[in-house]
């Protein structure tokens, strides 16, 4: 018993507090992740940094000597496009796929704390895309499996409803699904550009005859909705489903 409680007992303890220590540090990764945002993301990748760099005054000064000196660096926007496509990070060096929840917008994308404050007071013909900066989802592109294998498919909003596109499949989904860890790129368009309503032809030509075609049978397949029956799956297990 004394050789236990001086050598093993010690050391069981020591495991255990590590074994709680990890499973703490995960529970707080795993809650830190849940709470990524689009927006967070967009802090980040535009958040301000500190670099050493060439210095023109400094040089001058210096009798054309190249000389730098600590500056601050941010990365900001100017103008904005008519259709944004946003694409998130979800491979990591050559092995690991990112498989976190970003949480993003589907309605009311604000982008105006990405923009340099020069560009508010600016005006042209081009103004809108300087001065409209809110934005609304209306397609999603989806990649499941891993780095070495997996497969695409896609959310379009049409008519202010949302389906499934599948390779020859295509379904309504409920608009709770949209918002998945699956997300890959997120497209955006911006919000003047439908109040104007400009088509969006004007910026993805496509086959003559495909769209009209296209769209008239996603809209006839909207019968579907009304004759699903009462023991279709809630919106959460048609997620996992699709």
């Amino acid at each position: 018993r004394e050789v236990l409680e001086k050598w093993y007992f010690p050391q069981v303890a020591g495991v255990v507090d590590e074994d709680k220590d990890s499973a703490a540090e995960v529970a707080a990764a795993e809650e830190a992740a849940s709470q990524v945002t689009l927006e967070t993301c967009l802090q980040t990748f535009t958040r301000a940094e500190d670099v050493v760099a060439y210095c023109p005054k400094c040089t001058k000064a210096n009798g054309g000597e190249f000389q730098e000196s600590p500056q601050t660096k941010r990365l900001m926007c100017w103008s904005f496009p008519p259709v944004l496509i946003l694409q998130l990070k979800r491979f990591k060096d050559s092995h690991r796929k990112l498989d976190s929840l970003v949480r993003f917008p589907l309605r009311g994308l604000d982008l105006s704390q990405f923009q340099a404050e020069t560009a508010k007071t600016w005006t042209s013909e081009h103004s809108a895309s300087v001065k409209d900066t809110t934005y609304d989802c209306f397609a999603v592109v989806n990649h499941t499996g891993s780095l070495h294998g997996g497969h695409y498919f896609s959310y379009i909003a049409i008519d202010g409803s949302w389906y499934c596109f599948n390779d020859s499949q295509v379904a309504p989904i409920g608009e709770d699904c949209i918002v998945s860890s699956k997300a890959y790129l997120i497209f955006y368009v911006r919000r003047s550009t439908v109040d104007e309503k400009k088509i969006f032809s004007d910026f993805f030509p496509r086959v003559p005859g495909a769209t009209a075609q296209s769209v008239d049978l996603i809209r006839a397949s909207r019968y579907q909705r009304q004759q699903l029956s009462a023991r279709r799956p809630d919106s959460q297990e048609r997620c996992v489903a699709m």
